[in-house]
């Protein structure tokens, strides 16, 4: 019995069937990965004492809390507890993690907030609790190594140069991840003040 000449009907058929469960199959939603700013006008940027923080005037402020520092322009978006980070004010802004915004953010004053950070509100309470504040003195066997992190401006240690923690280095500071705290300092040798897994490194 010769079926081959089938084959031609049912090919055809099966891609059909396939190709209309594709299209009738939901699609996952992704998570928006970055964020288009827009001001009514050209906003005024202001120090904010104590800091190398730049902010935007209140009365030309976006939806958004929105800060200026060393040549980069950051946006908190309270709506997904998210940060976006951007070259330029108006520029598209990609997002960030926690951990890569920069640790003088956490010394604006927080009447200078629209709506401050989730992440950094649940730090503050186990502070107050009596919680994780702790200090971290990193000792390395010579010299450390530093080298950047691909598509970012961060720098690490090497694994056969760190000790038994995670080590980083972003601008000026230096941070590290040991027990399920983050140190934050700027020195190598030492850094103070932890936080749990969940929340972010303190100034």
């Amino acid at each position: 019995m010769n079926i081959r000449p089938k084959m031609h009907f049912v090919v055809p058929t099966l891609a059909l069937i396939i190709a209309a469960v594709a299209l009738l199959a939901p699609v996952p939603a992704r998570a928006a990965t970055s964020l288009q700013i827009s001001f009514g006008s050209s906003p005024h940027w202001v120090g904010v004492n104590g800091t190398r923080v730049r902010e935007i005037r209140p009365s030309d402020r976006s939806d958004y809390d929105m800060f200026q520092y060393a040549g980069a322009y950051y946006a908190y978006d309270s709506n997904d507890g998210r940060w976006y980070m951007s070259r330029r004010a108006r520029g598209r802004y990609r997002m960030i993690s926690d951990r890569d915004v920069p640790s003088d953010f956490r010394r604006v004053p927080r009447n200078h907030w629209r709506n401050y950070p989730s992440a950094w509100e649940d730090r503050r309470d186990d502070m107050r609790s009596g919680g994780s504040a702790a200090t971290l003195r990193v000792s390395f066997g010579s010299t450390p190594h530093w080298g950047s992190v691909g598509g970012t401006r961060v720098e690490v240690v090497p694994v056969a140069e760190r000790p038994d923690y995670d080590v980083f280095r972003y601008g000026n500071s230096y941070y590290a991840y040991n027990s399920n705290h983050w140190y934050t300092s700027s020195r190598e040798s030492g850094l103070r003040s932890s936080s749990r897994a969940t929340g972010s490194t303190s100034s």
